[in-house]
């Protein structure tokens, strides 16, 4: 007499076929949380370079503001231009003004970081003596 068993199937016995699915699922899971850890890495690290550059930009903007006021207040009021360059350690800012009014100046800047980055931007001065 022969006696056959009840096998039920389990996912991860050693029958042909079967172990080989989830293996490769496994694997396939495995490549796409690696790749993209590294595109989530690639992007911060780019992430914090643009932002480590505008903080440096903004600096040099904020650091040649003072500067430029006290030289545009002692300006005679003919004058109706003004070119300023303004050097620190992390840069340069360099703008060109023009009197917009008696006591109203629009500043057109570049401002050049030591690492070679450049921005481009406007403000706008309203003066008192």
């Amino acid at each position: 007499m022969v006696r056959y068993t009840n096998t039920s199937f389990t996912f991860l016995s050693d029958e042909k076929g079967s172990i080989f699915p989830w293996v490769l699922m496994v694997c396939y899971l495995l490549l796409l949380v690696t790749f993209t850890g590294v595109q989530q890495l690639k992007s911060q690290l780019i992430q914090t370079s643009t932002h480590k550059s505008a903080v440096v930009k903004q600096h040099i903007l904020e650091q040649s503001r003072n500067p430029l006021e006290e030289e545009l207040v002692i300006l005679p009021e003919l004058s109706a231009q003004h070119d300023f360059i303004h050097s620190t350690p992390n840069g340069e800012g360099t703008a060109n003004c023009i009197r917009e009014s008696e006591m109203n100046w629009a500043c057109d800047w570049i401002i050049t970081d030591r690492f070679g980055g450049i921005k481009h931007t406007m403000t706008f001065h309203s003066l008192s003596k």
